[in-house]
């Protein structure tokens, strides 16, 4: 597939509506323009809540925000003091 666009005195150039539904890009999205080879690469660039979700485990308690602090606190000991015991 191709589409063409024209571009602005401003440098700025419209999506074609195709292009916008098949990327998913809405008014207000940001788009990431990748150059390989003299050819541009046009991608949605993700917003982070795209990933809303992405790590939920049903199985898994859900824990506080303090309670994973706690463990990243613990964590950085443990990897502190493994450090210490190899020197």
């Amino acid at each position: 597939m191709h589409y063409d666009a024209k571009v602005t005195s401003k440098g700025q150039m419209t999506l074609p509506s195709e292009v916008r539904q098949l990327l998913s890009v809405e008014k207000g999205d940001t788009v990431r323009l990748i150059i390989q080879n003299n050819q541009v690469v046009l991608m949605r660039r993700p917003d982070i809540m795209d990933f809303a979700g992405a790590l939920h485990d049903p199985n898994r308690k859900a824990v506080t925000i303090e309670e994973m602090n706690e463990s990243i606190a613990d964590a950085v000991v443990e990897g502190h003091e493994c450090s210490v015991d190899r020197h």
